[in-house]
């Protein structure tokens, strides 16, 4: 009778202590794994409607209001289920709920073929052992375990904290106008339309640190108005390289540094009312500051405002003095199964003066383009 009271006091304490470690924030979490993201998971939980107002994706991101954007979440993050929504999908029978509060998802079972199954049973016939069939001595099964499907395992596993990265193509179209001027005289120009293309990568090293390289490159072709006339050849091309930290913040804030190197389209003049063109590269300082300002499902606006310090420099023709370039950036992005498309309006104004004449550029253009995820080198390289 005693031992069956501490039998009964026991098994109290045990459901007293687990339940707390479980619920004592009334939530419980999942660890992302490789190619997941909220509205797979909250289909796979049967947790539904998911994309109306009161929809379970709004309820979870409002639950997950520490993570920037609940649509891009690498594989090791932790994303919080409240226990209104885990309750709900134990009662589907879709998850289970370990003692940690971890929730787990219940694999699917697979039928198995005619093949597979005369295959399995005839590999059962050929490793079952038996010393007679009086002695009763224990049966046993070969049991296949090759370093290969080893080795896959623990590749599966270690994908898990490594980071993540993302390549970006675009090509855009913009105009662009020159305005130099000398003592009292001076010119302006307008370009045609200006074709770029741009190719950035972007390496996600946590959910809050990011590291990127970008390159860039533009062709521009000025034409002479009432205030001007160019000398020699009225095109020119430009490019330039940069390289850069950005800082994620829990409100959908980012700050970014950069530092690079670009060509700069200068105007120099012998003459009054005439220019030559000339490029140079410029050394940059950069920072900018952009906040994710609307997102609905699986499209978001952001928007961005810039600056760069452009560092002097010395030629044998002409001097350039430091500079400054702000600019402000409207993006859209919407998100599809394997990538994102995007497209991004940006006004941008530079003001550096050389030692025969005061100019200012400004420029504005538009981009197009793909963002596409690279993953983290798993076993599968992002393939289900």
């Amino acid at each position: 009778m005693i031992g069956m009271l501490r039998f009964c006091i026991t098994k109290i304490f045990i459901y007293i202590f687990t339940f707390n470690s479980i619920c004592w924030g009334g939530q419980y979490f999942y660890i992302i794994k490789q190619n997941d993201n909220a509205s797979v998971l909250l289909h796979k939980a049967q947790l539904k409607p998911i994309y109306t107002k009161q929809g379970t994706l709004i309820s979870l991101r409002k639950t997950n209001s520490k993570i920037s954007d609940i649509n891009y979440i690498l594989p090791g993050q932790r994303l919080v289920f409240s226990s209104t929504l885990a309750d709900q999908a134990v009662a589907t029978g879709a998850i289970q709920i370990l003692a940690s509060g971890e929730i787990v998802f219940h694999q699917p079972k697979v039928a198995q073929s005619s093949i597979e199954q005369r295959k399995i049973a005839s590999e059962t016939n050929q490793n079952y052992t038996s010393e007679s069939p009086i002695s009763k001595a224990p049966i046993t099964f070969a049991v296949n375990s090759s370093p290969e499907t080893t080795a896959r395992a623990h590749t599966s596993n270690d994908f898990i904290n490594q980071p993540q990265s993302e390549l970006k193509f675009a090509i855009g179209m913009g105009y662009s106008r020159l305005d130099s001027s000398q003592n009292s005289a001076s010119a302006s120009f307008i370009s045609k339309a200006i074709p770029s293309a741009f190719i950035q990568w972007k390496q996600h090293w946590s959910p809050s640190w990011q590291t990127h390289m970008a390159w860039q490159t533009s062709s521009i072709e000025y034409e002479e108005t009432d205030r001007g006339t160019l000398e020699g050849s009225p095109k020119v091309s430009t490019s330039g390289f940069g390289f850069g930290a950005t800082k994620v913040f829990e409100s959908k804030l980012y700050l970014a540094a950069d530092v690079g190197a670009s060509e700069q389209v200068f105007a120099t003049s012998d003459n009054p009312g005439t220019a030559k063109l000339h490029t140079r590269p410029i050394t940059y300082l950069g920072l900018s500051f952009g906040k994710k300002i609307l997102e609905v499902r699986n499209l978001s606006l952001s928007a961005e405002l810039a600056g760069k310090f452009l560092m002097k420099s010395t030629g044998s023709d002409f001097d350039a003095s430091s500079g400054l370039d702000y600019s402000a950036k409207v993006f859209i992005e919407h998100k599809l199964k394997s990538m994102s498309v995007f497209a991004c309006g940006i006004f941008s104004k530079t003001n550096q003066n050389t030692s025969q004449s005061n100019q200012g550029i400004t420029d504005l253009k538009s981009q197009f383009g793909i963002s596409i995820p690279l993953g983290g080198g798993g076993a599968d390289n992002g393939k289900k």
